[in-house]
């Protein structure tokens, strides 16, 4: 699933790791390689989700690399 909006989403901000669900880092280090991730950061944010936006979810310790955008819009045609 890909969600897009600002964090905490408050959908996620209710699941626990119980439920089943974690989040997946978007980096440099976890795209296979060969791949061209650089030209995504050229044009999207590198942010990290953390503890305090999703408690139940992400360790004290621990944070997640993924890209931030100012907003998308998708249309099924």
């Amino acid at each position: 699933m890909i969600i897009l909006t600002g964090a905490p989403q408050v959908a996620l901000v209710k699941l626990v790791t119980e439920d089943g669900v974690h989040f997946l880092p978007l980096d440099e280090q976890s795209v296979p390689a060969p791949n061209n991730i650089a030209a995504i950061f050229n044009n999207y944010l590198p942010i990290k989700l953390t503890h305090d936006e999703y408690p139940a979810l992400i360790s004290e310790e621990r944070s997640v690399p993924t890209i931030g955008n100012r907003g998308l819009l998708v249309i099924y045609a």
